[in-house]
């Protein structure tokens, strides 16, 4: 599939009519303005059938299903080879976070904070790396 840099990729607004009734009044219909994805023209994706509420939605959507799976697995894998080359981190920040689970989890302790004693001991830690390991990907 073309990603959003692709030149027949847009978000294009069309209008849906929904009907709606109460209890004890008549129903009336109105419009909302719905939003779908095309590639040159042809739809390939409207929240099935439903349409985007927003273009901001619709973009966000096309963005993870054809790059954000993509960039999440590339930073995995940077992450386990930079840990391939540093293999005392993992038991070390292991060591960390159980030793302060309590404070993590009350937000006593944060992040940042275990990091920096990581980056005391071991010197600069990518980005990629903190994504992992905090998030538990690896």
């Amino acid at each position: 599939m073309p990603d959003s840099s692709h030149p027949g990729y847009r978000v294009e607004p069309y209008k849906v009519g929904i009907t709606e009734s109460y209890e004890g009044v008549r129903s009336y219909q109105r419009t909302e303005t719905r939003y779908r994805i095309t590639v040159d023209g042809k739809v390939v994706d409207d929240a099935q059938g439903y349409g985007y509420k927003s273009a901001a939605a619709a973009h966000r959507s096309w963005s993870y299903q054809y790059g954000g799976k993509r960039r999440q697995t590339e930073k995995r894998v940077a992450a386990r080879r930079w840990l391939r080359l540093h293999p005392g981190v993992c038991p070390v920040f292991e060591k960390i976070t159980e030793k302060n689970l309590k404070e993590i989890a009350l937000g006593e302790l944060t992040k940042n904070e275990v990091f920096k004693a990581l980056e005391e001991r071991f010197g600069r830690i990518p980005a990629e790396v903190r994504w992992a390991l905090w998030e538990d990907l690896l």
